[in-house]
C-alpha cells in the first residue's frame, strides 16, 4: 500500500490523487446511499476508510462515520479498538468527534477485551442533551440487541483526564 502510494504520488497531481481516493470509495457502495457498516469487510477497507474519506476531502461524510454508532460498532468487531482510534487522527478538531474519541480512548482498556460493551460505554459516559449526531448515536447505541447487556439510563460512568488500569 505504501510503495502504491508513492509511486502514484509522484506520478499525478494532488487533484488527480483526489479523485482516485473517491472512485476508490465508489467502488465498495452498491448503492450511492449505501452506509459503510454494511459493506462487506475484505480486509482493507475497515482498516483504511477514515484515510480514504480524507484524502477524497469528504469530511463531512468522515465525521458522520466517526459519529455512528453502527459503523463503531462494525469497526470495533472487523478490528479492534487502537484501530478504531487511529481513525480519529484523520479529523479536523470537531467538538462531537473529540468527545467520542476521548471515552473511546478512556475506555478502551474495557473495549480491548469486551467489544461488546461498546454501547454500555458510549451510554453510560456522554451526555445525551448534546448535539443532534451524538443523540443520533446515542439512541442507535440503545437499539443494541446484544444481550445480557447493562443499558444505562443516564450517564453515570466517569469521564476524566486521568485514566488510571489496573491488570
Amino acid at each position: 500500500h505504501d510503495l502504491s502510494h508513492i509511486y502514484l504520488k509522484n506520478l499525478i497531481n494532488d487533484g488527480q490523487l483526489q479523485k482516485l481516493h473517491i472512485r476508490l470509495l465508489e467502488s465498495y457502495k452498491k448503492k450511492p446511499d449505501q452506509h459503510w457498516h454494511t459493506v462487506s469487510d475484505d480486509g482493507y477497507l475497515y482498516q483504511n476508510l477514515a484515510y480514504h474519506l480524507r484524502q477524497a476531502k469528504c469530511i463531512k461524510e468522515l465525521k458522520e462515520l466517526l459519529l455512528s454508532y453502527y459503523w463503531l460498532e462494525k469497526k470495533l468487531a472487523v478490528t479492534n479498538i487502537n484501530s478504531l482510534l487511529s481513525d480519529y487522527s484523520f479529523t479536523n478538531k470537531d467538538e462531537d468527534v473529540e468527545l467520542v474519541y476521548k471515552v473511546l480512548e478512556q475506555k478502551s482498556y474495557i473495549l480491548r477485551n469486551k467489544k461488546n460493551q461498546l454501547a454500555s460505554q458510549l451510554l453510560g459516559t456522554i451526555n445525551r442533551q448534546s448535539s443532534p449526531l451524538i443523540q443520533k448515536m446515542l439512541n442507535d447505541a440503545s437499539q443494541n440487541k446484544v444481550f445480557p447487556w447493562l443499558k444505562p439510563l443516564s450517564n453515570s460512568l466517569i469521564i476524566s483526564d486521568l485514566v488510571a488500569t489496573f491488570n
